[in-house]
């Protein structure tokens, strides 16, 4: 079925099923999953911040996967409140903060609108 803009619609059954699928591969994360949680977030960060601010010092120095994880993934309230998207591998995570979404980042190899080979 189109709706009026042309898109393909999908029917409500078929989305809560992908949303339930997609929820079952979001878990709380664990003290194996930090490294990935830091080159995915030091990754985004390089891509879309170091053309903006062009602190190659900072990109490339301050911001590195084993400091991030130390200085901040391992804070006993931001590692509580850590879930990653793993459905084999881990494509992203994201950080609660009481009833919000704090930070949500996606591996930029897996989101939409890159360009796939």
């Amino acid at each position: 079925m189109k709706t009026k803009q042309g898109r393909e619609s999908i029917s409500a059954a078929v989305y809560v099923k992908n949303l339930r699928r997609a929820a079952m591969n979001i878990r709380s994360a664990q003290t194996k999953d930090l490294s990935r949680i830091a080159e995915i977030f030091v990754f985004n960060n390089r891509i879309n911040y170091l053309p903006i601010f062009k602190d190659e010092s900072y990109s490339f120095g301050e911001l590195q996967v084993v400091s991030f994880i130390e200085q901040y993934l391992k804070r006993k309230e931001v590692y509580q409140n850590l879930y990653v998207y793993d459905d084999g591998l881990i494509k992203g995570f994201l950080q609660m903060k009481e009833t919000e979404i704090y930070k949500l980042y996606i591996e930029p190899c897996f989101s939409e609108g890159r360009n796939r080979s």
